[in-house]
């Protein structure tokens, strides 16, 4: 059922409304990279393998991140210029 919702799009939309989440998520991505950045940055004697996980975690989830807002633009210009098209 959940997959069918997916499918329609019904969750993809709610989701896609919801504008904040999408902001306050690359807002948190991008201070958890930073804040790492800087802590391995001062501490020598921390793991370099654990911060490298950390920081690939991290890049990964801010470039889907990215993708999808960027993705949602295209198809926000799309309507729009169906939209005007009519």
């Amino acid at each position: 059922n959940v997959w069918k919702n997916i499918k329609e799009g019904n969750m993809w939309k709610r989701l896609r409304k919801n504008k904040m989440f999408w902001k306050v998520f690359i807002v948190i991505s991008f201070l958890y990279m930073t804040t790492n950045y800087f802590y391995r940055y001062f501490t020598t004697n921390y793991s370099s393998a654990k911060a490298k996980n950390i920081d690939f975690i991290g890049s990964i989830i801010f470039s889907i991140c990215l993708v999808i807002n960027f993705v949602e633009l295209m198809q926000y210009i799309k309507v729009r210029k169906a939209r005007n098209n009519k």
